[in-house]
């Protein structure tokens, strides 16, 4: 039954991140990026994968500060969740250093809130460590996030296609 609940929760991350990098402005990306980081939490705790469960905890934090708050608040939290991850995360699962880089790129990403393409590309840098993440884990997490990544970079590639074509 908790192998079942592990990957439904997974499962259900994955759709919802996926998903959320089809709307078009990042506020939104990131409302629907903390649905997504509650379930993996679930999942990584299920899996005892502690750097990604430290990594969703503070990504559901940061996540909802970049939709919802203004933007002193948010990059103070921001922040304070990317010094947690790192300085937690080592102590707790230095294996899952990989993962930990996650925190101070989507830091990164939130400062450009508001400027799509941008703040799109920073985060697909954080795809990328998801996926190596998931190949050390053993865990399918990696075939959702490259998904993702494909997703979050076809989209700004194809709305900057898009912007380029349209006469001014």
């Amino acid at each position: 039954m908790i192998d079942l609940a592990a990957q439904v929760s997974g499962f259900l991350g994955a759709t919802i991140v996926i998903g959320a990098f089809f709307l078009r402005t990042p506020r939104r990306i990131m409302a629907a990026s903390f649905l997504s980081s509650l379930l993996w939490i679930l999942h990584f705790g299920l899996i005892a994968a502690w750097a990604g469960l430290i990594v969703s905890c503070a990504s559901a934090l940061r996540n909802a500060a970049g939709a919802w708050m203004p933007y002193r608040t948010m990059v103070i939290v921001t922040w304070v969740a990317a010094v947690f991850v790192v300085s937690f995360g080592l102590i707790f699962d230095s294996a899952g250093a990989v993962i930990l880089l996650t925190a101070p790129i989507r830091a990164i990403a939130n400062h450009l809130r508001d400027r799509e393409i941008a703040f799109r590309l920073v985060c697909a840098l954080s795809g990328l460590c998801y996926i190596a993440y998931g190949l050390m884990i053993s865990s399918p997490l990696w075939i959702s996030s490259l998904m993702a990544l494909g997703v979050v970079v076809g989209t700004a590639a194809i709305r900057a296609c898009k912007a380029r074509r349209s006469p001014a």
